[in-house]
């Protein structure tokens, strides 16, 4: 019979320390309202299919830690892995706004077309470099296997906070600790796509310049974007939502500059 208890104090044996990681804090804008309307689980199954993608990327395999709850996500990782990190992250937020469903129709006069209905997600989240222990890679380093999704550490809630209370907007920012450590490794902001708001001099991930580096990515797929969550803004402007009317004028114009 399995012991939870004892399988768990075998874990922390011997460990004194936390170790320094990368974490990133990221959560999905706009889920918890269509988690309580959702009639049902398949509602949901295409988020929930994009998020366990993107948290599980080959490229990301047995070098990023993820742990998921809910339209949220912890990745941790080592900081050599700094360029795995931007780009799984980078990715991510690409993934979750061209998000989309092609339908093939026929016109009147016989003739094929796409119908495309958008989906658009949003991703926000914090990146910071600090003091962290997954529990789950401590077990495997004793050659148990636990499923304990458990992360404990101040950068843990650095991580969230920086989410939380200083990103606002559809934007993966970083923190002082984090840009210290790409200095440290003589690693270049431009070579992360990150850049600096002027309104408030947070760094944040340029995810649209990472993946196409400067151009405009696949035909139709920018407008589309755009054209969708301008949709959204009159209805945030009818509804008298004020913080989500800064929050999609501030992404409109930020996909606007790579048009």
């Amino acid at each position: 019979m399995n012991n939870p208890g004892y399988e768990m104090r075998k874990v922390f044996e011997e460990i004194d320390r936390y170790q320094d990681r990368i974490v990133a804090f990221v959560d999905v804008m706009g889920i918890r309202n269509k988690m309580k309307e959702a009639q049902n689980p398949q509602d949901l199954s295409l988020f929930s299919e994009i998020m366990y993608i993107n948290g599980n990327q080959p490229f990301a395999e047995n070098k990023i830690e993820t742990i998921m709850f809910s339209d949220c996500m912890y990745l941790v990782t080592e900081s050599k892995y700094i360029d795995q990190i931007i780009s799984l992250l980078a990715n991510f937020a690409y993934n979750l706004l061209v998000n989309r469903i092609v339908h093939v129709k026929i016109s009147q006069d016989g003739k094929l077309y796409d119908n495309v209905d958008w989906k658009c997600f949003k991703l926000r989240g914090g990146i910071t470099f600090g003091k962290v222990l997954v529990l789950d890679e401590e077990a495997r380093k004793k050659n148990k296997i636990i499923n304990s999704n458990i992360i404990i550490g101040p950068a843990v809630i650095t991580a969230y906070e920086l989410e939380n209370n200083h990103a606002i907007y559809p934007r993966i920012i970083t923190d002082e600790a984090f840009n210290s450590l790409l200095k440290r490794n003589k690693i270049s902001f431009e070579r992360c796509s990150l850049v600096r708001d002027k309104d408030d001099d947070f760094y944040y991930l340029d995810f649209w310049n990472y993946m196409f580096k400067g151009k405009h990515g696949p035909n139709g797929f920018l407008p589309g974007c755009i054209e969708y969550i301008k949709n959204e803004l009159e209805e945030a402007l009818k509804s008298g939502n004020a913080k989500l009317v800064g929050q999609l004028l501030w992404y409109i114009r930020y996909l606007e500059k790579h048009e």
